[in-house]
């Protein structure tokens, strides 16, 4: 059975120590962010120690023209799924270790839907379904959207959806008992979204038995008027969530350059040319060539502290856990003045945000101003990440193959068919091509001599 609760805050206890302190497990949260460009900054902060796998995150408010690169985290992929920049929209961040096909092609237009299927070593796949239902939404909406539920669940595949629906469940359970037929429960039963005359549960997770959840709930944000939303699901292997990672590298610090280069002679380099197909002689070279750098420059791992944005300070830190214990106080009060101090909280984090900022790139091209690749290392940490916004796969006869070696051998054999499937296409019937023209001038070259390119770079000259 999940065990569900919502978190109460302590003013000595900041945001960050309750999440860090969820049971182990994969973990899957949601968040109403209401415009994520302005707020980038603060779910980078959120997600710094990468403690959730999947963050949903609805009213992104983006479109078409917000690249990629502009709202990338590091250490997650992004999923999308825009309305415009006045409303809507749904984009999921997936921890970049899991493996993802995005499912979402079939859905109709209008509905802000995304369908994600999440792959693990050692585990069934699970499906992930983010909503957003916006609240003046049609009575269509409602079929359709469990058209999209009835074609995603079946038996023991591990389902969850979450999202803003718009529907507070203490009044309305419609939605509920549409999710029952499909073995789908609740596991949220607190308020997620407060204000100082009403108290509403709007934000929701699913999770189907298989699912094994072992505890959902709410935690209170600053971040936004509507809380966060969680579910943890307990796994049967491995599973981190640390803010450090492992990385193999060769080490050539120590490399004896000398040694090296003697023993790369000593190696039997004329057996490459015994081969006659050109890809078993790639092969012998490679095995010939890492045999040495295998043995001169092993591969070592280490641990390292996972990238994360190297402006957050103590100061902007604590400006946040101000704003999330005032948000407590206003959510326990009821009374306006508290609100208001909470909103002039919430402001002053995203100026605190920008000014530590500013002064952090001031201060880094101070120090770093006589040596410009130290400069560009640290203007870097400004720019847009170039990283792709998803995982990549390809859809091969209506399967989504996610595997590198799969996806290789589908192009492959592809483009060594394509020839025969293109001509298959053509009508035999076609008359030939008739090359019996008369062509009354031909074609030449006129024989060129020192004298003509003498005189010819006078002219140019």
């Amino acid at each position: 059975m999940c065990r569900k609760f919502s978190r109460n805050y302590d003013f000595h206890v900041s945001s960050d120590k309750y999440i860090e302190n969820l049971p182990k497990g994969m973990k899957f949260a949601h968040l109403n962010i209401y415009g994520l460009s302005n707020k980038l900054d603060q779910i980078k902060i959120l997600l710094r120690k990468r403690t959730f796998d999947v963050l949903a995150l609805t009213e992104s408010k983006l479109d078409s023209s917000t690249d990629p690169p502009d709202i990338s985290i590091h250490g997650y992929s992004a999923y999308r799924r825009d309305r415009n920049k006045h409303g809507g929209g749904v984009i999921v961040y997936v921890k970049d270790s899991l493996t993802v096909v995005d499912e979402s092609s079939s859905i109709v237009d209008g509905m802000e839907v995304l369908v994600l299927k999440i792959n693990q070593t050692n585990s069934s796949s699970i499906r992930c379904v983010s909503v957003y239902r916006p609240p003046s939404e049609k009575v269509d909406w409602f079929p359709q959207f469990d058209q999209i539920i009835e074609n995603v669940s079946a038996p023991d595949q591990p389902l969850i959806v979450m999202g803003d629906f718009n529907i507070d469940e203490l009044k309305n359970k419609r939605l509920k008992t549409q999710m029952n037929v499909y073995s789908l429960h609740q596991n949220i039963t607190s308020p997620t979204r407060e204000t100082t005359t009403s108290e509403t549960l709007i934000d929701h997770i699913y999770t189907s038995d298989s699912f094994s959840c072992r505890e959902a709930g709410v935690i209170p944000l600053g971040i936004s008027d509507h809380h966060l939303v969680y579910a943890v699901r307990k796994v049967n292997f491995a599973h981190t969530n640390s803010d450090h990672i492992n990385i193999k590298y060769r080490n050539f610090k120590k490399i004896n350059v000398d040694e090296f280069k003697a023993h790369m002679a000593q190696v039997p380099w004329s057996v490459i040319e015994v081969f006659d197909s050109i890809d078993d002689s790639w092969d012998s070279f490679k095995e010939l060539f890492y045999g040495v750098v295998d043995k001169q420059i092993p591969i070592t791992e280490k641990r390292v502290s996972a990238k994360s944005e190297q402006w957050i300070n103590d100061d902007v830190l604590s400006e946040m856990h101000t704003r999330d214990y005032l948000h407590e106080q206003a959510r326990k009060s009821k009374l306006d003045t508290d609100w208001d101090l909470y909103k002039a909280a919430r402001n002053r984090v995203v100026t605190k945000i920008k000014q530590t900022k500013r002064d952090y790139l001031d201060e880094a091209m101070l120090q770093c101003s006589k040596n410009s690749k130290d400069m560009w290392k640290k203007i870097k940490e400004f720019l847009p990440s170039s990283k792709a916004c998803n995982a990549p796969y390809l859809n091969v006869n209506g399967e989504n193959v996610t595997e590198t070696i799969d996806i290789a051998n589908a192009f492959n054999d592809y483009f060594c068919n394509i020839g025969v499937e293109i001509g298959r296409k053509f009508d035999s019937s076609l008359p030939n091509v008739q090359f019996g023209i008369k062509v009354e001038q031909k074609f030449n070259i006129p024989l060129v001599n020192s004298e003509f390119v003498k005189k010819t770079n006078i002219r140019i000259t």
